[in-house]
């Protein structure tokens, strides 16, 4: 459940960059926040956050270590925003 909602956020990232716009969102209630991701996040570091999300759910599937597997999207997520 906590990677499809950090999947959501991310992709909703995306949608508002692209759109300008909140009417397309998955989790439009939280729209505030999900501007604030993607005034903090390029285009592509939205986009590549989503596919770690996505990532990190097909290693939780093929029984990777969950603990290591959320770590990482995790410090991954910390890089990408300290980054940009």
């Amino acid at each position: 459940k906590l990677l499809d909602v950090c999947g959501y956020a991310f992709r909703d990232a995306l949608v508002y960059r692209a759109e300008g716009d909140t009417s397309h969102l998955i989790l439009s209630d939280e729209s505030s926040r999900i501007r604030d991701i993607s005034e903090k996040l390029t285009f592509d570091g939205s986009r590549e956050l989503f596919d770690e999300t996505r990532r990190a759910k097909a290693r939780i599937s093929a029984n990777v270590n969950t603990e290591l597997v959320l770590e990482l999207l995790f410090l991954s997520i910390r890089e990408r925003f300290i980054q940009e």
